[in-house]
């Protein structure tokens, strides 16, 4: 009776733990972005086909923040119903997590609106944003589009940069 159901408890404080351990080092693995020079010119649509743009991969960081905000909520959850010295180790947690997502949403990208007024291919809008026509993909999974070769008219979310 009273055994079990504190047995079971002490498992499921066991597995949450466990994962919070491996999200921690997960997130402990992202890296801060460094700032990144922009392009003085921009190479034509021939050269980037043949020789493609190289970019540093930079977090979104309106991403970086959800996430932060959300591990934040779970762990302040799971931290109310344990006892003071685990309550200690999770808010310790927790503190350095937002303190390490804050330093990599700083250094992401944050995101615009970008208006489109009429049908597109997405290499096309990538290339007159960006300069950098290998960033099409980035625009179509932003924006969940069904095909790169048709963006239709309206309002997309893109990468500041």
């Amino acid at each position: 009776g009273l055994d079990t159901g504190l047995a079971a408890q002490a498992i499921a404080n066991l597995v949450q733990d466990a994962l919070l351990v491996k999200v921690a080092k997960i997130v402990a693995s992202m890296p801060v972005a460094t700032t990144v020079a922009p392009l003085t010119v921009v190479p034509s649509l021939d050269q980037q086909r043949v020789q493609a743009l190289q970019r540093v991969d930079v977090p979104v960081a309106d991403d970086v923040i959800e996430l932060r905000d959300t591990l934040s909520s779970a762990i302040w959850k799971a931290s109310l119903k344990a006892d003071p010295d685990h309550y200690l180790a999770l808010n310790t947690l927790r503190q350095a997590l937002i303190r390490h997502l804050n330093a990599v949403a700083a250094s992401g990208v944050r995101l615009v609106d970008m208006k489109v007024s009429e049908p597109l291919p997405a290499l096309v809008l990538a290339y007159r944003r960006f300069g950098d026509a290998s960033r099409s993909l980035e625009i179509v999974q932003r924006n969940r589009l069904a095909h790169p070769g048709f963006v239709p008219p309206g309002t997309l979310k893109i990468a500041q940069e």
